[in-house]
Protein backbone atom coordinates (compact mmCIF):
# COMPACT_ATOMS: atom_id res chain seq x y z
CA UNK A 1 0.00 0.00 0.00
CA UNK A 2 1.55 3.17 -1.11
CA UNK A 3 0.54 6.14 1.07
CA UNK A 4 0.94 8.50 -1.94
CA UNK A 5 -2.48 6.97 -3.44
CA UNK A 6 -4.24 7.96 -0.50
CA UNK A 7 -6.84 10.99 0.05
CA UNK A 8 -8.68 11.80 4.00
CA UNK A 9 -11.37 9.55 3.72
CA UNK A 10 -10.31 6.90 1.73
CA UNK A 11 -11.88 3.29 2.87
CA UNK A 12 -9.16 0.65 3.98
CA UNK A 13 -9.09 -2.66 5.61
CA UNK A 14 -7.18 -2.92 9.01
CA UNK A 15 -5.58 -7.06 9.61
CA UNK A 16 -4.87 -5.69 13.20
CA UNK A 17 -8.54 -5.49 13.85
CA UNK A 18 -10.09 -6.69 10.92
CA UNK A 19 -12.67 -3.99 10.53
CA UNK A 20 -12.49 -1.66 7.85
CA UNK A 21 -12.07 2.20 8.45
CA UNK A 22 -11.60 5.17 7.23
CA UNK A 23 -8.44 7.03 7.22
CA UNK A 24 -7.32 10.67 8.78
CA UNK A 25 -4.26 12.99 8.00
CA UNK A 26 -2.57 10.96 10.94
CA UNK A 27 -3.59 7.33 9.34
CA UNK A 28 -1.76 8.44 5.75
CA UNK A 29 1.71 9.52 7.76
CA UNK A 30 1.65 6.42 9.60
CA UNK A 31 1.46 4.24 6.31
CA UNK A 32 4.15 6.23 4.79
CA UNK A 33 6.32 6.29 7.53
CA UNK A 34 5.80 2.35 7.60
CA UNK A 35 4.22 2.85 11.10
CA UNK A 36 1.71 0.55 10.07
CA UNK A 37 3.84 -2.81 9.83
CA UNK A 38 1.60 -3.79 6.79
CA UNK A 39 -1.07 -4.09 8.17
CA UNK A 40 -3.20 -1.51 6.62
CA UNK A 41 -4.29 -3.09 3.40
CA UNK A 42 -6.42 -1.50 0.40
CA UNK A 43 -10.47 -2.80 0.18
CA UNK A 44 -10.74 -4.75 -3.13
CA UNK A 45 -13.35 -3.26 -5.23
CA UNK A 46 -16.21 -5.72 -5.09
CA UNK A 47 -20.75 -5.51 -6.03
CA UNK A 48 -21.43 -4.91 -2.54
CA UNK A 49 -19.32 -1.58 -2.10
CA UNK A 50 -20.77 -0.49 -5.34
CA UNK A 51 -24.21 -0.87 -3.95
CA UNK A 52 -22.93 0.92 -0.52
CA UNK A 53 -21.79 3.98 -2.22
CA UNK A 54 -25.48 4.24 -3.92
CA UNK A 55 -24.30 2.67 -7.04
CA UNK A 56 -27.29 1.36 -9.39
CA UNK A 57 -26.71 -2.25 -12.08
CA UNK A 58 -27.94 -2.39 -15.50
CA UNK A 59 -26.99 -5.83 -17.14
CA UNK A 60 -25.96 -4.71 -20.90
CA UNK A 61 -26.36 -6.98 -23.76
CA UNK A 62 -25.88 -10.10 -21.16
CA UNK A 63 -22.06 -10.06 -21.19
CA UNK A 64 -21.39 -7.49 -18.22
CA UNK A 65 -23.19 -5.35 -15.80
CA UNK A 66 -22.94 -1.08 -15.43
CA UNK A 67 -23.10 0.55 -12.56
CA UNK A 68 -23.63 4.41 -12.41
CA UNK A 69 -24.56 6.90 -9.87
CA UNK A 70 -25.48 10.65 -9.89
CA UNK A 71 -27.99 12.04 -12.83
CA UNK A 72 -25.77 14.24 -15.66
CA UNK A 73 -27.66 18.08 -16.25
CA UNK A 74 -25.66 18.10 -19.59
CA UNK A 75 -26.06 14.39 -21.62
CA UNK A 76 -29.35 13.69 -19.01
CA UNK A 77 -27.80 10.31 -18.09
CA UNK A 78 -25.90 9.26 -15.36
CA UNK A 79 -22.67 11.21 -14.27
CA UNK A 80 -20.73 8.44 -13.59
CA UNK A 81 -20.02 4.86 -14.22
CA UNK A 82 -18.87 1.89 -14.55
CA UNK A 83 -18.30 -1.47 -16.60
CA UNK A 84 -17.82 -5.18 -15.06
CA UNK A 85 -17.57 -7.96 -17.88
CA UNK A 86 -18.44 -10.66 -17.12
CA UNK A 87 -15.42 -13.13 -15.80
CA UNK A 88 -13.23 -10.52 -15.37
CA UNK A 89 -11.66 -9.77 -12.06
CA UNK A 90 -12.62 -6.20 -11.63
CA UNK A 91 -14.36 -3.51 -13.33
CA UNK A 92 -13.38 -0.55 -15.20
CA UNK A 93 -13.88 2.87 -15.78
CA UNK A 94 -14.84 2.57 -19.73
CA UNK A 95 -14.10 6.28 -20.95
CA UNK A 96 -10.68 5.22 -20.62
CA UNK A 97 -10.18 1.54 -19.84
CA UNK A 98 -9.34 2.17 -16.19
CA UNK A 99 -9.41 -0.45 -14.15
CA UNK A 100 -10.44 -0.42 -10.30
CA UNK A 101 -9.31 -2.68 -8.24
CA UNK A 102 -9.63 -1.12 -4.73
CA UNK A 103 -12.41 0.73 -2.84
CA UNK A 104 -9.70 3.23 -2.61
CA UNK A 105 -9.31 3.88 -6.59
CA UNK A 106 -12.80 4.01 -7.12
CA UNK A 107 -13.15 7.18 -4.53
CA UNK A 108 -10.30 8.80 -5.75
CA UNK A 109 -11.49 8.69 -9.28
CA UNK A 110 -15.16 9.54 -8.60
CA UNK A 111 -13.35 12.54 -7.03
CA UNK A 112 -11.29 13.75 -10.08
CA UNK A 113 -14.09 13.67 -11.95
CA UNK A 114 -16.74 15.33 -9.82
CA UNK A 115 -15.43 16.93 -7.13
CA UNK A 116 -17.42 15.41 -4.54
CA UNK A 117 -17.01 12.74 -2.09
CA UNK A 118 -18.22 9.31 -3.04
CA UNK A 119 -20.36 8.71 0.35
CA UNK A 120 -21.83 5.61 1.74
CA UNK A 121 -25.33 5.58 1.46
CA UNK A 122 -26.34 4.56 5.24
CA UNK A 123 -24.51 8.12 6.61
Amino acid sequence: MNAHELRNGNWLHSELTNKDFQVNPDDIRSIWLGYDRGMVKPIPLTEEWLLKFGFRTRTTTGHSVQYFIGFNPITHDWLFDILWLNGDSVPFYKNVFHKINYVHQLQNLYFALTWEELKLKHD
